[in-house]
């Protein structure tokens, strides 16, 4: 076990409230004036240890040494001044991680100028681009970065909109030059840059990172020197093994976000590290790539957010000696951004002990991007992975009464001025009357007796709401207990039920679940559902109706973020039709332990009568107690039995598919996946893929899936729109096209898809509207069949 902080809390009254903070204070005389300072430290003691590390394109690494950074970082740093960047307009910095990407931000901040990395979905996987118009509005930035001009050209355009003004755009290929030229920058422009690091104080603006704007506009939250130094002198204090242990990291967590950045990237380079950046994703597909390069490097902390570890937990149980790789050096497992399953942490530890690696120190923090973000973490072994730990050194927390509640606020050097205003004001955050920053997360103490044993996320004060009855639910702690009693058949839930009677659950299945037949999985939530209810009998716990949602959560409209927090609010907004279905019909009473089913879709083969209940004597006006209200229960939508055809649909593939070279991973009601190996066939005349393939490929990959959903009712379907946006080009290896169902009636089905290249960057989007018809109908003057 590596070695650790020793966790002591003093704790006294405010008021009301409970003022925690850590008996052992923080080091002040170790805290660098800026994050520079850590760059040319290293640059002399350890100039030959690799900072940056990225994949090459003969799939080896390309290594960036300390320094080789801070010669890079100054030359970049000159540019800058002599471009006329200004602290007054950030430099706006669009692709995502790369060495190139990191270069530029450490450039910006070593003279002053601010650094504003936006996430790439604002970019990329936008139709509208509305974030970014209005990201670009409070920015007004003096420069635009990106790495390939023609990937970001509609961005870029969409930009140009919203300020009304052109801005310069440099590219990878410009830095690239710059870093080539033998001479360097000149003697006035090296005297320039030392005079603007020299300047650099704890006030000076070093990034402004963007909320995600779930709630409302994104907002530029202003993270100045102090916090970021702070904030890694407060985790150093509690992990003093990074001394010795230099740490090496594996990431792909993205430096637009918080955890990414201001956490991850910061800690390899406060403690002389190395950091090597991962194409990988914890989506199907990708989280291969992430363990493959996990298992080459063999990193000593693993950092991801818990979808990404349930992913990488199957893989690695299947196979004994990745897993012996991946924890060859490992030390610490951390998560963050949501909630670990108990089941994933217990299956992990498993793994872990199988590759002889039983010391192995799991963990979590919790913070937020205005907090720079760590406020609190759990240095010490915990047996749960609820625990947020205690609260750093040099960081004090409030648990203030909130309605039932207990609210965390935070107060320390880490804490945010405020918001970024255009011109480079700053618009103070919203202080309660002792200067805490109200986060609207709740908490309360594993142990009152003993706060030095950690605080529990007790979810969201917004998420909250209140039953008819006035009894106040707690979202997080229903929604933790329901995933993990249906353990591994979900991925996440959300919880219904404000101004109702009872609680209900829309449940989103694991890829496992989706799998499986629709009987076995209905058998097995049935079975779980009850199991949970037997053990939260109250109205504000107990599940009185579940629905399974018929598509994933999606990451484009707000319903879930890439590091896997899941929006509830916004997935009730967008699923109202769920919620008013799962509420919709009244139940007849049952014995507490059986299911009955909500509006049962009449003509689904795959679903069993269900039995008329005995009892039916209570109408939906009677006032149920908590121990007759039965769960229940609505199964998949109609038309999604659960069934994979993609060996079927390989076996028999012809036409048009056969031509593209197309080859089915997944054809289900609810996903559909299939790649193509771009070769001369998909080219055309100035060497990348026509569009006429990517809108192909879309249209192959939404009629498969929509034609799946159709099969369970004799029916077939024909497309009626496809709507195709290519974002980037490719010119070789292979594509990856996700289909999903947005819509799947009776009559239309609506499907979207995404066709990702080898580097996980999204190449074309597109939609397609289909029309369902009875299997005899006529098209074309030839009857269809299914």
């Amino acid at each position: 076990m590596v070695e650790l902080l020793a966790p002591e809390v003093t704790a006294r009254a405010l008021g009301d409230a409970l003022l925690l903070s850590a008996a052992q204070p923080v080091s002040e005389s170790t805290r660098a004036r800026a994050v520079g300072e850590w760059l040319v430290r290293w640059a002399g003691e350890r100039p030959d240890t690799v900072f940056l590390a990225e994949r090459a394109a003969d799939g080896g690494w390309s290594t960036v040494t300390y320094e080789a950074a801070l010669a890079r970082v100054e030359a970049l740093a000159a540019a800058l001044l002599e471009a006329g960047a200004t602290a007054e307009r950030p430099v706006m910095i669009l692709p995502d991680n790369s060495v190139a990407t990191a270069l530029m931000m450490l450039a910006a901040m070593h003279v002053g100028i601010p650094a504003a990395p936006i996430s790439s979905s604002y970019s990329l996987a936008s139709t509208t681009f509305e974030r970014l118009g209005e990201v670009a509005r409070q920015l007004r930035p003096s420069l635009i970065f990106v790495d390939d001009p023609a990937r970001f050209a509609p961005a870029l355009e969409a930009i140009a909109r919203a300020t009304g003004a052109t801005v310069p755009v440099w590219s990878a290929a410009d830095l690239a030059a710059l870093a080539a030229r033998s001479e360097g920058p000149s003697e006035s422009a090296r005297a320039a840059v030392n005079v603007a690091f020299a300047a650099l104080g704890p006030d000076t603006i070093a990034k402004v990172l963007f909320t995600s704007g779930s709630t409302g506009r994104p907002k530029g939250v202003v993270n100045t020197q102090r916090m970021l130094t702070a904030n890694q002198e407060s985790l150093f204090a509690c992990w003093p093994f990074l001394a010795t242990t230099p740490p090496v990291v594996v990431d792909w967590l993205p430096w637009s976000h918080t955890f990414g950045s201001n956490h991850n990237f910061f800690l390899v380079l406060r403690n002389g590290g190395s950091l090597y950046i991962d194409g990988g994703r914890p989506v199907p597909g990708l989280i291969g790539t992430t363990l493959a390069n996990l298992a080459d490097v063999g990193p000593t902390i693993w950092f991801n957010v818990p979808r990404g570890f349930d992913q990488a937990t199957e893989l690695l149980e299947r196979d004994p000696s990745l897993a012996a790789r991946v924890f060859a050096r490992l030390d610490v497992v951390f998560y963050a951004a949501a909630a670990l399953s108990p089941a994933t942490r217990a299956r992990l530890e498993r793994v872990a002990r199988e590759a002889g690696r039983d010391d192995v120190f799991f963990t979590s923090a919790w913070g937020s991007t205005e907090t720079s973000p760590l406020a609190t973490t759990a240095h010490f072994a915990t047996a749960t992975t609820g625990n947020l730990g205690v609260p750093v050194p040099g960081v004090e927390i409030k648990l203030a009464p909130v309605d039932d509640r207990l609210e965390l606020r935070v107060r320390g050097a880490n804490v945010a001025p405020g918001y970024f205003i255009s011109g480079g004001g700053i618009d103070p955050l919203p202080l309660d009357e002792d200067g805490f920053l109200r986060t609207g997360d709740a908490g309360t103490l594993v142990d009152p007796e003993r706060p030095a044993a950690g605080i529990v996320f007790a979810g969201r004060l917004a998420e909250n709401f209140k039953l008819s009855s006035g009894t106040w639910v707690s979202v997080a702690a229903v929604r933790l207990g329901l995933v993990d009693a249906c353990t591994p058949l979900l991925a996440d839930a959300v919880i219904a039920g404000h101004d109702r009677e009872h609680l209900g659950a829309i449940l989103f299945l694991s890829p496992a679940a989706r799998s499986l037949e629709t009987r076995a999985v209905r058998q097995s939530l049935d079975t779980a559902i009850a199991r949970y209810n037997l053990e939260h009998t109250g109205t504000s716990e107990r599940i009185a109706r579940a629905i399974v949602a018929p598509s994933p959560l999606s990451l484009d409209e707000g319903e879930t973020t890439d590091k896997g927090y899941t929006n509830q609010a916004r997935v009730l907004a967008r699923r109202a039709d769920l919620v008013e279905r799962l509420f919709a019909s009244a139940q007849s009473v049952m014995s507490a332990t059986e299911t009955v089913l909500v509006n049962p879709p009449p003509s689904n083969p795959q679903l069993p009568a269900e039995p008329a209940a005995e009892d039916s004597a209570h109408d939906s006006t009677h006032d149920h107690s908590d121990t007759d209200i039965p769960p229940a229960y609505v199964p998949f939508e109609a038309g999604d039995s659960g069934e994979d055809l993609s060996a079927m649909m390989n076996a028999s593939i012809g036409g048009w598919n056969a031509a593209m070279g197309l080859r089915f991973l997944v054809a289900t009601a609810s996903e559909c996946v299939a790649v193509v190996d771009i070769d001369e066939r998909h080219l055309q005349p100035y060497g990348i893929v026509h569009g006429g393939v990517y809108a192909g490929i879309i249209e192959a990959v939404c009629s498969t899936g929509a034609a799946v959903a159709a099969k369970v009712h004799a029916s077939v379907v024909v497309g009626l729109e496809n709507s195709t946006s290519f974002l980037h080009a490719a010119r070789a290896g292979e594509l990856r096209a996700t289909a999903r169902p947005l819509t799947r009636g009776r009559r239309t089905q609506v499907w979207e898809a995404k066709i990702l290249d080898d580097n996980g960057k999204i190449a074309a989007t597109g939609r397609v509207r289909l029309l369902v018809l009875e299997e005899g109908a006529a098209i074309a003057g030839a009857t269809v069949r299914g």
